[in-house]
């Protein structure tokens, strides 16, 4: 009676295939409601200048607020929200976030045996619900993130196919344009400023944003060129690359049956 023989590579294989995949990418395009004066987005009154970005994975909002005036300015992040279709989401929480992070050292003692020790190591922090803004200087924060699932259900006729430009030569895409009537997500931002420690005197801000373009590609963020300012990205793992890894870890499988058989 022969034995069945399955090398553990097309296996390994499998379960890295598992998590990866095809992936695919939403490039979104920010646009501020008032008329572009630069290409910056920027609020400014007489004691702070603030300052817009939208860039990176999953769209993080990413405020830079300069203190124009010779004393102390404070920002209250708790009476600061981002609202999106009419709802309010503070841009403090009182929770708190670990972030954390693996080293791992492998020993191989021959081929077909090694050791693996690992630690982890983690901090766990909360944001400060005041931000304490010296004469002349700036702070930077990013407190949320716009989007992490894709847009669906958009109208493929009212889109076209483009190229984007990348480091190998141009890949294709599809881009969704929107007005700021039929943007699928508009918002805005609202922040609470005041130059006393008390917020005796407070001094709201606020600014409007939407979506512009949406273009759909399975080019990676870092593969492209001439990126343009205020794009942000989300991504998603499709089916079909699964798939594919699947039938390929399996064909590995058979044929290095029948070779151990022969």
């Amino acid at each position: 009676m022969k034995k069945l023989y399955l090398s553990p590579l097309p296996f390994l294989l499998i379960l890295t295939l598992l998590f990866s995949g095809c992936t695919e990418y939403q490039y979104i395009t920010v646009k501020q409601k008032a008329p572009k004066i630069s290409n910056s987005f920027i609020s400014e009154n007489d004691t702070v200048k603030v300052n817009y970005e939208f860039s990176g994975d999953n769209c993080p909002l990413i405020i830079t607020v300069f203190n124009k005036l010779n004393k102390p300015v404070y920002v209250d992040w708790s009476q600061s929200s981002i609202i999106i279709k009419g709802k309010s989401t503070p841009l403090w929480s009182n929770n708190s976030r670990t972030i954390g992070s693996t080293n791992n050292l492998q020993i191989n003692w021959d081929k077909t045996f090694s050791t693996s020790y690992g630690n982890f190591e983690a901090i766990t922090y909360k944001d400060e619900k005041i931000s304490f803004i010296p004469p002349h200087s700036y702070i930077r924060v990013s407190r949320v993130y716009l989007k992490n699932n894709f847009f669906d259900h958009l109208n493929k006729n009212s889109s076209k196919e483009i190229t984007l430009a990348t480091n190998a030569g141009g890949d294709p895409a599809r881009m969704f344009s929107f007005s700021n009537n039929d943007s699928p997500m508009k918002f805005r931002v609202f922040l609470s400023v005041s130059p006393d420690k008390d917020f005796s005197k407070h001094l709201y801000m606020g600014k409007s944003f939407w979506t512009s373009d949406i273009i759909s590609s399975y080019t990676k963020p870092e593969a492209l060129v001439n990126k343009q300012n205020h794009q942000c990205y989300i991504k998603k793992t499709t089916g079909f690359g699964i798939f594919m890894g699947l039938m390929f870890a399996l064909g590995l499988g058979t044929a290095d049956y029948y070779t151990s058989h022969k």
